[in-house]
């Protein structure tokens, strides 16, 4: 399976991360010349961060370094965007700063960014991703390097496309993770793009790619739906959690002020349960308390006076005081004068601390509109009222916080009306703030506004909690003017009349409990995701290629069936072609082979049913085509295959124009080897463009040199039906020969013979014994020739008929030779056995019985000579499996075994013709009957004990056709 990027999707890759590239580097100008439209484009949209542009940069040049098979560069720039990535995730998962976030700019634009200078965490976890395959692909193996590939470009893809439709639909939660800063929409395009460029450049038409692909794509898309579902319903709980976490507060708050402000009414109720009170008896029972409720700086006992009255009242306190005491206002700039007249005064008569703000004893608080607008509400609620905030003009000018005036009725001891009020100096921002560093640390920060009002709120206190690292927005917040977390809660606080609203905003360590859940579900999505894609790449790819395998195995076994069949060379070379096609992505081929001439021309031409390639027909079977300059030509030169992905750019001009035009694309060709030697090519071509597979040439290489062999086979084949050919000739020439030589020497030996008789009768009494002697040799020889010449018309009548095989009884043959050697067995005195029943065997009768009798001849004439024992020859049988064994043992002289071999060779004798007469051919007669019958002859004897001849029979034997049926 092919896994080399396309020239094509190598152009893809290129582009997407030039793209990248320039949208990298603009961003990071923005950065360095702070223009923010080039870093976020819209002034409420997140700005591309600074490492997230350079992570883009090197990202996308490494990713166009690994198409390029750039190992180096490409795990260096993929360490770095690992790290980048990898760390930016954990300083959001373990709410610490590494300082990476500022490290190479410092960070000017904050628009929803929870950390200047970080990016997104969305960003994070697509570099992570990228960085991990970047550094992985070097040592992976293609299939699971383009796996990596496709699991990083379909996560970048994901990430971006959502966040895209999120910015399109104003769907904020598609590139929100909390509160944390939002991805940017040059984020989300630069994903897209490198994401879709990822996929493109290894896209491939097989099965497992594209499972692998729905996959991951829908794996993601639910990935960052359980996100989102997982956020949805643990924001929830976190809601839920955060009102009862910030409700604690706000009520400590509220009890301490409540406690704070009831003495106050202690203080009323102890003057109303009394006629008259003096000023030491009132510093008695405030000073009790006084040192202890720091947040009223002033407790004051303010009677009702009225225009009657006056003159008695001052003159009593003045009388108790030793000084002079007189009901007075303020005048605009601040200093005293006597009240003027009016129907009633609410002058200061006793005060607690006394030596501070002296002057306001005996101050009538009706001339000051604050004062006198808190005790008018007071009177008429008949509770504690706390006044709007008071600011001197000495505090406005210091810059001092504001303070307010507490005010609580005080009735007549008898149930009449109201007879004054106790009041006080309330330094609420200060008690608030004693208050509020009171508070447990409860991952909160703490912000307490006063809207009673002004609806946006004065910031009066706040809390900032410990190992507090930053907020969405920057501080201080304004309830109304400025969007508020979306994960923090307002809780109303209520003191005396007074509205407070305190803003309640968990800091990252409160959120670090919460956000858990959503990122554990990320995770487990994405490891089921990567798990089932892995585990469907496995399963496709393996049905894959047990498909490949299986049609690979077809073409070696339909190749290997078809060059065992007896066809002709071109029903051959077709049925290869077809098998080919068949087999392979290939539709039509060529069967070329090298002709006598020297030159290559076309066996075979196959088209695959359903395709039409006229054209290309016929500009390859042209006579006027000079094939040695086309594809077939280049590869019977060099000898190697040939691969050629697009035909049009091929330097085959002969057939390009024509290939073209039928819609050829893609073009193989490969050798056919004899012992070194191109003796044919095979091409084979395709309309679907096929990149180079090594599994499909090795397929084809193993099927060019079986074909190579069957060519081999052929030239062996032709080559040893000549030689049998020639022998046959020789051998019916030689035969003839002997044929013609057996006669031709009868005639003088005849003579020789006749002469020999004359001479014995007419002149044998004229000759001396040694005459005799020599006329005795003379007929010997004779006799001796002639029996050599009929043992070799024997074996020549053994080479040259070829009688039909029938089934012959054996006893019966055996009993028939005995009677045909009945004279020789009478006059030697042996004694012959016949071990009946002996087997009914399927053979040449004749020549069967001609090897009986030379057999059992020889083991009488052994056998004849014996002193002191009889002689003994016995015939039997030998049941085998395959084969029937007969056997011929005597108990005659033996024979070494040294000679076990030699005494079958032609006219081979161990003993003289004195001892024992014969030519010494039977046993080679014997040899070549046994032989002839596909079976064969041996030896086992020992001198001086005999010998046994065995020889077998196959018991399926096959009748060898004669000379006059052989073809």
């Amino acid at each position: 399976m092919n896994t080399t990027p396309s020239k094509t999707q190598q152009l893809i890759v290129s582009i997407g991360a030039l793209s990248v590239s320039c949208i990298a580097l603009v961003v990071m100008t923005g950065w360095l010349t702070r223009d923010s439209t080039l870093t976020q484009i819209h002034a409420e949209w997140a700005p591309m961060q600074f490492n997230a542009a350079l992570c883009f940069l090197l990202g996308s040049i490494a990713i166009h370094m690994e198409s390029r098979s750039s190992r180096p560069p490409t795990l260096l720039l993929g360490s770095i965007v690992l790290t980048v990535g990898a760390l930016t995730v954990l300083q959001y998962a373990l709410a610490f700063n590494f300082g990476l976030d500022e490290l190479f700019v410092r960070a000017h634009f904050h628009t929803k960014t929870s950390h200047p200078g970080r990016m997104a965490p969305g960003t994070a976890f697509c570099f992570t991703a990228l960085g991990i395959y970047l550094v992985a692909c070097v040592h992976l193996t293609q299939h699971l390097a383009r796996l990596g590939r496709l699991l990083a470009g379909a996560i970048l893809f994901s990430f971006g496309i959502i966040a895209l439709i999120g910015y399109a639909l104003g769907i904020e939660q598609a590139y929100a993770w909390e509160e944390y800063t939002r991805m940017s929409v040059l984020t989300a395009s630069a994903l897209t793009i490198l994401g879709t460029a990822l996929l493109a450049s290894r896209w491939s038409r097989d099965r497992a790619y594209k499972a692998v692909l729905v996959v991951t794509l829908a794996g993601t898309v639910l990935s960052l739906a359980a996100l989102h579902l997982n956020r949805g319903a643990e924001l929830l709980a976190f809601r839920a959690r955060l009102s009862l976490d910030s409700s604690l507060p706000v009520w400590i708050l509220q009890k301490d002020a409540g406690m704070a402000l009831r003495y106050l009414q202690s203080a009323g109720a102890f003057i109303e349960s009394s006629q008259e009170i003096t000023a030491e008896e009132f510093e008695r029972f405030i000073g009790k308390v006084a040192g202890d409720v720091l947040s009223v700086a002033q407790y004051e006992w303010v009677p009702l006076v009225s225009q009657e009255n006056r003159k008695t009242f001052e003159d009593d306190i003045s009388s108790e005081s030793g000084g002079t005491y007189m009901i007075h206002e303020k005048n605009p700039d601040g200093s005293l004068r006597v009240a003027a007249d009016r129907p009633s005064y609410y002058p200061v008569k006793y005060m607690v601390p006394a030596q501070r703000h002296s002057s306001r004893l005996g101050l009538d608080l009706s001339s000051e509109p604050g004062s006198f607008a808190t005790i008018r509400s007071a009177l008429e609620r008949g509770r504690l009222t706390v006044s709007s905030p008071i600011i001197s003009h000495t505090q406005a000018r210091a810059g001092q916080r504001r303070i307010y005036y507490a005010a609580y009725p005080v009735r007549a001891p008898q149930g009449g009306g109201y007879i004054g009020i106790v009041g006080g100096i309330v330094d609420t921002q200060g008690f608030l703030d004693r208050s509020l560093a009171g508070l447990p640390d409860t991952g909160l920060d703490l912000f307490i506004f006063d809207t009673t009002e002004d609806p946006d709120g004065i910031l009066i206190a706040q809390s900032i909690s410990k190992g507090h690292r930053g907020h969405f927005e920057t501080r201080p917040y304004r309830l109304r003017s400025q969007p508020l977390p979306s994960t923090s809660a307002l809780q109303t606080l209520p003191i005396a009349g007074r509205t407070y609203t305190v803003l309640c905003v968990p800091t990252e360590r409160y959120m670090l409990q919460f956000t858990a859940l959503p990122w554990i579900a990320l995770i487990v999505s994405y490891g089921m995701t990567v798990s089932t894609a892995f585990f469907i790449y496995w399963l496709t790819d393996r049905s894959d290629h047990l498909k490949r395998a299986k049609r690979f195995l077809e073409i070696q076994t339909g190749v290997g069936r078809l060059l065992q069949e007896e066809n002709s060379l071109g029903d051959i070379a077709r049925g290869v072609l077809q098998i080919l096609c068949r087999n392979s992505p290939w539709s039509v081929g060529g069967f070329w082979l090298v002709g006598p001439s020297g030159l290559l021309y076309c066996s075979a031409f196959w088209i695959s049913p359903g395709h039409q390639y006229r054209r290309f027909e016929s500009a390859s079977l042209s006579p006027d085509c000079r094939h040695d300059q086309s594809l077939i030509g280049r590869i019977w030169k060099s000898g190697h295959h040939e691969w050629i992905p697009d035909i049009s750019k091929t330097p085959d001009s002969l057939r390009r124009e024509a290939a073209v035009a039928d819609g050829i694309s893609s073009g193989i060709g490969f050798p056919i080897h004899i012992r070194n030697r191109v003796v044919g090519v095979i091409d084979l071509y395709s309309r679907a463009h096929q990149e180079p597979d090594l599994e499909l040439l090795h397929v084809l290489a193993a099927a060019g040199t079986a074909i190579g062999q069957y060519l081999l086979r052929l030239e062996a084949v032709s080559r040893l039906e000549e030689q049998r050919q020639d022998l046959e000739r020789v051998n019916l020439e030689l035969d003839s020969f002997v044929y013609t030589a057996s006669h031709d020497l009868r005639a003088p030996l005849r003579a020789i013979g006749s002469f020999a008789d004359f001479l014995e009768q007419d002149h044998g009494p004229k000759l001396d014994a040694q005459g005799r002697d020599y006329l005795s040799e003379i007929k010997k020889g004779v006799r001796r020739m002639a029996a050599l010449i009929d043992d070799l018309l024997t074996l020549s009548r053994l080479s040259r008929i070829h009688n039909p095989y029938e089934n012959v009884e054996m006893t019966s043959l055996a009993k028939e030779v005995l009677d045909r050697l009945g004279f020789d067995i009478d006059s030697s005195g042996v004694e012959v056995v016949v071990h009946d029943p002996l087997p009914t065997i399927r053979c040449d009768r004749i020549k069967m019985g001609e090897l009986l009798i030379n057999l059992i001849g020889n083991a009488v004439k052994y056998s004849s000579k014996l002193s002191g024992r009889r002689g003994r020859v016995e015939i039997g049988y030998l049941d085998r499996d395959a084969e029937h064994v007969l056997y011929v043992r005597d108990n005659g002289i033996g024979i070494e075994p040294k000679y076990h071999e030699q005494i079958f060779g032609m006219f081979k004798r161990l003993h003289t013709q004195e001892e024992y007469e014969g030519t010494g051919a039977g046993l080679s007669i014997v040899k070549r009957i046994v032989e002839e019958h596909r079976g064969r002859v041996w030896l086992e004897s020992s001198p001086g004990k005999g010998s046994t001849f065995f020889f077998s029979i196959p018991k399926n034997i096959i009748e060898r056709p004669g000379p006059e049926n052989r073809s």
